[in-house]
């Protein structure tokens, strides 16, 4: 009985020495800083070991001790030329384009390509449009940046930065 008791009584008393683990950022990288000025910061390290980006289905993980944080609480347009305009951008691959009621009187169609980041051609797109707006769906691409041509039979063109949040 006295063992028990003895038993109890240190369990609890282990129990209240304990202390919540908290994960900080560290890396274990050859060099790096930090900076701060009044126009920013910058962020930098050197001989990071695992620094790949895995995905499964909707799921990423990215590794590294360099995350960026990708704000995305404002919606913009992008224009070319004030004649087309592609929105919302960032967006979950759902985009609107928009043509210049001056424009469209001269535009039968238009087509879009989208590159990613090393030029690679991913989509072509016709873009079907209703009165002045129309709509592309690149919901199938990954998250990531890519450039879009959109280019009309008349030789109309613009070229535009778009981001995919999935």
């Amino acid at each position: 009985m006295k063992l028990k008791f003895l038993l109890i009584g240190a369990s609890l008393i282990s129990c209240a020495a304990l202390n919540a683990q908290s994960i900080e950022r560290s890396v274990i990288g050859a060099a790096g800083g930090f900076a701060t000025s009044a126009n920013g910061s910058l962020s930098w390290t050197a001989g990071e070991t695992a620094i790949s980006t895995l995905s499964a289905g909707s799921v990423i993980l990215t590794q590294g001790f360099q995350q960026p944080e990708i704000p995305a609480s404002s919606i913009k347009s992008v224009s070319a030329n004030n004649n087309i305009t592609v929105f919302p951008n960032p967006s979950n691959g759902i985009f609107q384009v928009k043509l210049n009621q001056a424009l469209l009187n001269n535009v039968a169609g238009l087509s879009a390509d989208v590159f990613d980041g090393s030029g690679k051609l991913v989509a072509q797109r016709t873009v079907a449009l209703d009165q002045t707006t129309g709509s592309m769906d690149l919901s199938h691409l990954p998250s990531g940046v890519y450039n879009l041509r959109i280019t009309s039979a008349e030789g109309t063109s613009g070229i535009f930065k778009l981001t995919i949040l999935n």
